[in-house]
């Protein structure tokens, strides 16, 4: 595609602004890329949240501090017994080797702080390798969201949760409901929107730029067939052209709002999903459309849950 009339030209394009979508984000910024955010609807944050936000990262330096241990072995054969065959074993290596060392790179780098729950379970924690006096989980300290300015009425509202970590409103029996006021009052947010607020600081920190209501929807090939940028389309329905030098990053891999995807690989139609409406598999369709193969697309993270129809997206 030649002749494009660039709307304007970065390092890195981050499609998304979920959890995957922000970090990936700060971390191109500190290794010296200019980045920007393409975010398809009117709130940042995504599924993520939407969610109690616990990331369950073995061998992480929280569980040590916590004066939990943890084993190399045993974290990898619990993903693999689990994974029934359905991941590659290096990439479950990958991810314990290298996941914890992400979490520390953030705690030292933004102001996404975790704590390890106490009185949190670990996941099956009947097989031998789950961990018996503690949790790989870990749980998003309060935070300020004053701290992101006019940007904090865009984060993403959760419908679920009330400003209580997982250990005040879900570990642990009893809940402060004097602490919920105080926190709505001023403006403490938990979860999965803490973890949100504080990634989305580091990017401010940063000088990341986020544009709300564009939506990513094609891939700009070079003529090496190379990704150079991408095609995207704001909610006035205005297409717009942006240039990435050094690459393009899909964080936005949802796709339980498409019937059609659902049904193709999910073999279900999902009546309500409980997740933010833009998650319509924008991503999968640009990775497809542009020669990418998909892997893993017949699972799904189900949970039982109640929709309240009063509550607006």
């Amino acid at each position: 595609m030649t002749n494009i009339q660039w709307e304007k030209e970065v390092d890195v394009i981050v499609l998304g602004s979920g959890g995957a979508a922000l970090s990936a984000a700060v971390s191109a910024a500190d290794n010296g890329a200019s980045v920007l955010i393409l975010e398809k609807t009117h709130q940042i944050g995504g599924t993520t949240a939407y969610s109690g936000g616990i990331p369950w990262v073995p061998l992480n330096h929280y569980m040590k501090e916590a004066g939990y241990e943890d084993n190399r072995e045993a974290a990898i054969n619990f993903i693999k017994r689990l994974a029934l065959g359905r991941a590659e074993d290096y990439m479950i290596e990958r991810f314990v080797d290298k996941g914890h060392e992400v979490f520390q790179a953030l705690h030292d780098k933004t102001p996404l702080r975790f704590a390890t729950p106490e009185g949190y379970p670990e996941y099956y924690k009947n097989l031998p390798e789950a961990l018996q006096n503690g949790t790989r989980s870990l749980d998003p300290k309060p935070f300020n969201l004053n701290e992101i300015g006019e940007w904090g009425q865009h984060l993403r509202q959760n419908p679920i949760f009330p400003p209580l970590t997982l250990a005040e409103g879900g570990a642990v029996g009893g809940i402060d409901f004097q602490m919920i006021a105080e926190r709505m009052q001023n403006n403490i947010v938990t979860m999965g929107r803490s973890l949100i607020a504080s990634l989305f600081k580091g990017c401010l920190d940063r000088g990341v730029e986020t544009l709300l209501n564009t939506a990513g929807r094609e891939l700009v090939l070079g003529d090496n067939q190379e990704i150079i940028g991408v095609i995207a389309e704001t909610s006035e329905g205005e297409k717009k052209y942006f240039k990435a030098n050094k690459g393009v990053i899909l964080a936005s891999g949802g796709f339980e709002w498409n019937k059609q995807l659902t049904k193709a690989f999910l073999k279900m139609d999902i009546t309500h999903p409980v997740s933010p409406p833009g998650n319509e598999g924008d991503a999968l369709m640009m990775a497809m459309k542009a020669g990418a193969a998909l892997d893993n697309m017949s699972e799904a993270w189900w949970y039982p849950a109640m929709i309240d129809p009063t509550f607006e997206y």
